[in-house]
């Protein structure tokens, strides 16, 4: 499916070129974000899904099972009914679908605090010794606040935030400790109308009042990829392609850089 920019192609073209073409019915948000760390990266995952994910991405993956581990399946319906009775929902790794353009979209945020049928703020967490944000980091939570709002919950006064952990944090415990942070960091973000941060030896966590129109602005950046309107658009910095798997299995001819050799 190519069709010139500005021809809107139906929600059933637009499905079927996923299914066809990467074997997906719809988009995951945090696939989208990764685009602007390097687009061609995201198809060759897709395309190629048999590549095994780095050393990192699975240590992350576990730590997030960790996070985890305690939480307890909850329905749509039973949801909405402690909603209604006006409890406040701690919901944990829940799947939220949307649309954008006519491309169905998926994403799963790792913490989501309700008062009713307001999100107070959402989390993403990052096991990393990182201590800044990036803007691909930024756009997946942006987008995660964007499917709440397309699933009918009041996001005008939502906040996101990525929260750098360590491993310890996630083995240690201690998320009732961040949720006292993340209420401070949500009561400051929404006060000031910026950023706000916090950080200690373990922790760094970054929160940003939610803004609709930023959040589709910044997707729509992103779509004409999807619709099969453009290329894969590759990275322009060679470190990036040094640690590349896509690279390092001989499967990116966009390479800018020699893989590093594995230790």
């Amino acid at each position: 499916m190519r069709k010139a920019r500005g021809e809107k192609p139906s929600a059933r073209e637009v499905k079927k070129r996923l299914e066809q073409t990467y074997g997906i019915n719809s988009v995951r948000a945090a696939d989208i974000a990764e685009q602007l760390f390097c687009e061609k990266k995201v198809e060759l995952r897709l395309l190629r899904p048999e590549i095994k994910k780095g050393a990192s991405q699975l240590a992350g993956l576990t730590a997030h099972e960790e996070l985890a581990a305690e939480a307890r399946p909850i329905s749509r319906k039973e949801l909405n009914e402690q909603l209604a009775s006006g409890k406040k929902i701690l919901l944990r790794e829940t799947l939220f679908s949307g649309r954008h353009r006519e491309i169905p979209i998926v994403g799963k945020p790792d913490l989501v605090f309700f008062d009713r049928m307001r999100p107070l703020f959402l989390v993403d967490y990052k096991f990393s010794a990182k201590r800044e944000t990036y803007p691909d980091q930024r756009l997946q939570v942006a987008l995660y606040g964007m499917l709440l709002h397309q699933n009918k919950f009041e996001t005008e006064l939502l906040v996101t935030i990525i929260a750098f952990v360590s491993r310890a944090v996630a083995e240690g415990n201690r998320e009732r400790e961040l949720l006292k942070i993340y209420q401070r960091l949500r009561e400051t973000a929404l006060t000031q109308q910026r950023q706000a941060v916090h950080q200690d030896g373990d922790v760094a966590c970054f929160a940003y009042p939610f803004v609709l129109s930023r959040a589709k602005e910044l997707l729509d950046k992103q779509t004409d990829f999807w619709l099969g309107l453009r290329s894969a658009v590759p990275t322009t910095h060679p470190r990036k392609c040094s640690v590349c798997e896509f690279n390092a299995a001989g499967l990116c001819e966009s390479a800018l850089a020699a893989p590093v050799p594995k230790p």
